[in-house]
């Protein structure tokens, strides 16, 4: 992976932060709670777009799967209306579906294969564990929130949270 960052580099927008979950340790103070929840709602907006990016890659290789079946049996058809002289009437309009469908599968498997050159899902992917690493571990109070007083704490998360979103 080269960075962090590189859905930035491919022309797509950050996601919107929208959400954040309502839980709330008893233990926490709300300056505490704020920086915690603000972590997890960047979080979970990275989570949401790469989890939705993928989703569109897959549905693109199916229509690209389901075109080449119909293509084919298209053209099948044909060749077989045209092999039993079943006559025009059936030959015609298989050999046209055939090749329109032909024709819109190359422009779709072209789109397939630039978006597969595309990681940006993967990277927002990469950015939302290692964002879901930072909290596990600020939660924990492990690795650099260990024996630490709760500010320096919630100044380490958001810190880590930012550079980690910005990087």
């Amino acid at each position: 992976m080269d960075t962090p960052n590189a859905a930035a580099s491919a022309n797509v927008p950050p996601p919107a932060v929208t959400a954040a979950p309502a839980v709330s340790s008893p233990a926490t103070t709300p300056a505490e709670d704020m920086v915690l929840l603000s972590s997890w709602a960047s979080m979970i907006a990275f989570d949401r777009r790469a989890l939705k990016l993928k989703q569109d890659f897959i549905d693109r290789r199916r229509q690209v799967i389901f075109l080449s079946l119909a293509a084919t049996c298209f053209s099948a058809l044909s060749a077989l209306a045209a092999a039993l002289s079943i006559g025009s009437p059936l030959t015609t309009p298989f050999a046209i579906l055939g090749v329109i469908l032909a024709t819109a599968l190359i422009f779709l498997r072209d789109d397939v294969n630039e978006f597969s050159k595309t990681t940006t899902w993967i990277n927002l992917r990469y950015i939302s564990e290692l964002m879901r690493t930072e909290l596990y571990l600020y939660r924990m109070r492990a690795g650099q929130y260990r024996n630490q007083p709760d500010d320096v704490t919630d100044d380490l998360l958001g810190a880590a949270i930012e550079k980690i979103h910005h990087a």
